[in-house]
């Protein structure tokens, strides 16, 4: 997908998703983005029943992707399987080593060999 259709098609998961889950009509919903670029709803009188409700959207390749949450933030980062070309497996990976939770990590690298560690991994 260009990069054009996925940034329409996360419009569109984020309209229909606020829709849907809070019953806001299309016409009423606007959102807006942080200055960091999260987007956000602006509540306005829609939002009674889930003041903090927000939402992330991410894309990369093909994949366009969505979460929400009524009350906790949410945050949302998808990206392609891809196998790196200039970095060893190990070496790859370490970079994003302080992302995951010390369970996390330790589940990632002792999967077994390269392509199991980098399916783990993503």
């Amino acid at each position: 997908m260009e990069d054009r259709k996925r940034a329409l098609v996360s419009l569109l998961l984020q309209y229909t998703l606020v829709h849907e889950v809070l019953g806001i009509p299309y016409p009423d919903i606007v959102i807006n983005r942080t200055l960091e670029g999260k987007p956000f709803l602006e509540c306005g009188r829609f939002c009674f029943d889930f003041p903090n409700f927000n939402f992330n959207v991410s894309h990369h390749g093909d994949y366009v992707a969505i979460a929400s949450e009524p009350l906790c933030l949410v945050g949302l980062d998808i990206v392609n399987f891809m196998i790196p070309e200039k970095e060893t497996v190990p070496e790859y990976i370490q970079n994003f080593s302080s992302y995951f939770s010390s369970s996390e990590w330790d589940r990632i690298i002792s999967v077994g060999n390269n392509e199991e560690v980098l399916a783990e991994f993503y």
